[in-house]
């Protein structure tokens, strides 16, 4: 009896830590202050606009501006949905989250693997095209 007991705690201990290291939740990623690509000297705010956006774009984002240096940002994508902020200077931008819906987001701060994928290439691309605009 008590052998089958230390194995059913050992059975459903194994299934609680493969069930957390499957999680499809994380902590919510923001790109904080990202520094323009070392290999561009310069570049104006409205072309950090247009690479941003010209990135956003080919991935699926409306981003729409509220003024210089400052973007809002909404995907839509299967049945979810972002909503982010983009603040940029000529040296730098960051991407913030802002809310959601259907991508398990929690009031501490985890979110649903999906949007920090959507970020890193969000933020991926947004270098390339800063660099293509600034050596074109």
């Amino acid at each position: 009896m008590i052998l089958k007991m230390a194995r059913n705690i050992i059975v459903a201990g194994g299934l609680a830590l493969v069930v957390v290291g499957c999680s499809r939740q994380q902590p919510v990623y923001n790109v904080v202050s990202h520094p323009i690509p070392a290999a561009v000297t310069q570049i104006s705010l409205p072309d950090m606009q247009r690479a941003i956006v010209l990135a956003g774009t080919d991935r699926g984002w409306t981003l729409v501006p509220v003024e210089p240096g400052h973007l809002k940002g909404h995907i839509d994508h299967n049945g979810h949905s972002a909503d982010i902020e983009v603040l940029f200077t000529t040296g730098n931008y960051s991407i913030s989250y802002v809310t959601s819906a259907n991508l398990l987001a929690t009031s501490d701060g985890l979110i649903h693997t999906t949007y920090n994928k959507w970020i890193h290439q969000f933020e991926s691309d947004i270098d390339r095209q800063i660099i293509r605009l600034a050596l074109s």
